[in-house]
């Protein structure tokens, strides 16, 4: 590997860098990738977006929403054409309104929370994920198949 002392390192210096339409999709190990757009931050006067992803795996629609806040209007059809919902969800007590809240997330429909799994949650004592209707909280190591 070539040395890089002396030099800014830029996120081109250590991967070939491949721009995606907003609205695009792109192709990794055969499985074709379709970004959504979600909304990280909005402080009423600007709204910086992220994107979340959706991709077809075995048959079945994942949806991973990324780093998001709750925005379920902007989310329901794509939460209705998931098979698998993978979202962030914040568990602190003291919402940082960065993220979406778990106690906002136990406001969606049945049908959505029955196909979520949550993940990007604080270290600490979890609720009961499955008694409010969701898959449960992602661990350490899991596998999905």
């Amino acid at each position: 590997m070539q040395s890089i002392q002396g030099r800014v390192a830029a996120l081109d210096t250590y991967f070939d860098v491949r721009p995606v339409a907003s609205s695009g999709s792109f192709e990794w190990e055969g499985v074709v990738f379709h970004l959504i757009k979600t909304t990280h931050v909005d402080d009423g006067m600007r709204s910086l977006p992220t994107n979340g992803l959706r991709f077809l795996m075995n048959g079945k629609t994942i949806l991973l929403t990324a780093d998001t806040q709750h925005t379920p209007n902007k989310l329901a059809a794509q939460y209705a054409s998931a098979d698998i919902i993978f979202h962030d969800c914040e568990t602190s007590v003291f919402p940082s309104g960065v993220h979406a809240h778990y106690r906002d997330l136990r406001t969606l429909p049945e049908e959505f929370r029955s196909r979520m799994w949550l993940y990007h949650f604080q270290a600490g004592p979890l609720p009961d994920a499955a008694a409010d209707g969701f898959l449960g909280f992602v661990t350490k190591g899991q596998v999905f198949r």
